[in-house]
């Protein structure tokens, strides 16, 4: 008797401290805080955004967005119950310190709901995407700063350590898992063991081998396994040629990990691996391919070996380190309608891209020409769709875009985030799939910050170097796996040798780049906009486009890349603002009819 009274008491323990579940299913989620204690919900529609949040407190709940991720002119909104169990929706903002937040007289969130059930408090609102105020901070399709805490009491006083910053893109990431098979088996391609170096910068390249299989089978979903948050940067499996499937000594090749991107003549089989099937970087989560398409594997004619390549970036430079990280992937005998396939865009990550110091914005740019989206690019495939993105800079990137043109005219952007975090790089959804025809063609933007930095920051691959790269993801598969255009060697040797400090000619070219070019304006010239200029001009470039032909791959170089015409660029839609109702304004009777409407959808979701 007493066993069976201690067991009760037990679940009634465990019931009370159960987090409460959210009101309705949601497309979006995360849960904010290391200890799972803060679990926040949202959907969106193109004029306002709904969150719901669950918190185990009894105090108030804070959820906002800033522009750096602190308090400081934050937009925030403070809401919980009281003790009486009336509730309350403060809508407040940042003073330009990380203080105590002022809340405005004139309230811009729309209650909905709230609650308290067995220590935990779940309330629900509603606020316009722009609400064109001077204190509120839009609701945008960039990377979003957003700040959260938690009080032990009502009274909104310091949180302590109950706070924490995410960044997260809040519109345009269609975060809907689809459902898997019940055939699905998985398979782990993860290091073993591996002693991490203790210098800053690592890359780490290891050949495995697929599972053996009778006949063809699709990966369907790509599980990130990060056993060292804190080290690793990114991870890419790279697909490796289907020609070196029966060859010789691929025994040696398997599982025998070295430093990659460097020359090593003994694990030659990394230059066999070149087309990227899965990527993931600091901030990014699972990834699941749509219900019709995935990667194929399993016959002769498919890859039979995958590489994964692993950038360890150890600033403190640790020591004695074992990391276990890669991926897992997700595979099904049911065959997809779709093989699907993953485009690289961007610039060559060497000392051709170039980054003036002390500039709040400078921007390169990437082309891609129709001479590799073509007949070369695309064979006999006429059109393809995209339907996911990722987008890849290092520390001093603060926006990137991909731009999508088609015969002069360009369509909407295929990837934009003008607040870019390098902390926050996860493969976006698309919410509707996007068409790409034979012969479009591209151009990449990345804008980087570098107002902190005394030096030229050149491309390279430590996370204090940089890169510009977008990752497209498609179906059905073509040829064409990457794009890499670089400025010319002449244009930027005759822009050195211009704007040099000295003669000096006992360095290489690199250090030459990085500490003897003269950034300073004067009254005669503006070196930083001369490369800019340079860095715009279409004729400057070149680019290498790289083709799967039959068993292998193909690269095509273009010297003399012919500058595409732009007849008209993209506009992106702007926010409308909404009119909400105030105590002294008196509002035409369309928008009384429009606000009573939206009272009566408020009613219909408490209901």
């Amino acid at each position: 008797m007493l066993l069976l009274s201690s067991v009760m008491v037990c679940l009634v323990v465990l019931r009370a401290q159960a987090m409460p579940s959210p009101s309705r299913p949601y497309p979006n989620q995360k849960i904010m805080d290391s200890n799972g204690n803060y679990h926040l919900y949202w959907l969106y529609d193109h004029t306002s955004i709904t969150f719901e949040i669950i918190a185990k407190t009894t105090g108030y709940i804070g959820l906002g967005w800033s522009p750096k991720g602190g308090m400081a002119n934050g937009d925030i909104i403070i809401s919980g119950v009281y003790a009486n169990g009336t509730d309350y929706f403060k809508d407040c903002h940042g003073l330009h310190i990380n203080a105590k937040p002022v809340c405005h007289e004139t309230q811009d969130v729309l209650p909905i709901m709230s609650q308290e059930i067995a220590g935990y408090t779940r309330v629900k609102f509603r606020r316009q995407l722009d609400t064109c105020k001077m204190h509120d901070l839009p609701v945008t399709s960039g990377t979003m700063r957003m700040i959260w805490s938690m009080g032990k009491t009502d009274v909104m006083d310091w949180h302590g350590s109950n706070r924490g910053t995410r960044s997260l893109k809040l519109l345009g990431d269609k975060q809907v898992e689809v459902k898997l098979p019940p055939d699905v088996k998985t398979f782990d391609i993860v290091k073993d063991n591996f002693l991490v170096p203790d210098t800053e910068t690592h890359y780490d390249c290891e050949i495995f081998r697929l599972p053996k299989l009778e006949d063809i089978h699709h990966v369907i979903k790509v599980i990130p396994v990060i056993t060292h948050p804190e080290l690793v940067h990114h991870i890419i499996v790279y697909v490796c040629d289907a020609k070196i499937n029966t060859w010789a000594n691929m025994t040696y090749q398997v599982n025998n990990g070295s430093q990659c991107l460097y020359k090593n003549s003994a694990m030659w089989s990394h230059g066999y691996c070149e087309t990227a099937m899965f990527g993931w970087a600091v901030g990014g989560g699972n990834f699941t391919f749509p219900n019709n398409t995935g990667v194929p594997m399993g016959t002769d004619r498919e890859p039979f070996y995958v590489m994964l390549q692993i950038h360890y970036n150890n600033i403190k430079r640790t020591k004695n380190v074992r990391d276990n990280s890669g991926v897992r992937i997700v595979y099904t005998k049911t065959k997809r309608q779709h093989d699907t396939g993953c485009l690289v865009f961007g610039k060559i990550s060497f000392e051709r891209l170039m980054v003036p110091p002390r500039q709040s914005k400078f921007t390169v740019y990437s082309y891609i020409p129709r001479t590799c989206t073509g007949e070369f690019g695309f064979g006999n495939q006429t059109q393809i769709r995209a339907f996911a993105y990722l987008l890849h800079s290092h520390y001093a990137g603060s926006a990137i875009r991909l731009r999508h043109f088609r015969n002069g005219r360009e369509l909407e952007y295929l990837g934009d985030d003008p607040t870019y975090d390098f902390n926050y790089q996860n493969s976006i959804t698309y919410p509707q799939e996007i068409v790409i025809e034979r012969g479009d063609e591209f151009l990449v933007e990345c804008t980087y910050n570098t107002l902190d930095r005394t030096h030229t920051t050149l491309g390279g691959l430590s996370s204090q170097e940089e890169m510009c790269l977008t990752f497209l993801y498609f179906y059905p598969r073509i040829p064409l796996s990457k794009v890499i255009t670089a400025t010319s060697y002449s244009a930027q040797s005759n822009f050195y040798v211009n704007n040099r400090k000295d003669d000096r000619t006992s360095t290489t070219r690199r250090d030459f780049l990085a500490s003897n070019i003269r950034w300073d304006k004067t009254t005669s010239k503006d070196p930083v906009k001369e490369w800019q200029q340079i860095e715009k001009a279409q004729e400057n470039y070149i680019a290498l486009c790289t083709a799967s032909k039959g068993l292998g791959v193909v690269d095509k170089w273009i010297y003399n890349l012919n500058p595409f015409k732009i007849y008209s660029e993209y506009k992106p839609p702007t926010l409308r603002c909404n009119i909400t109702a105030s105590a002294n304004v008196a509002l035409p009777c369309h928008l009384i009819i429009m606000n009573l409407a939206t009272l009566v959808l408020l009613l219909a979701e408490i209901v």
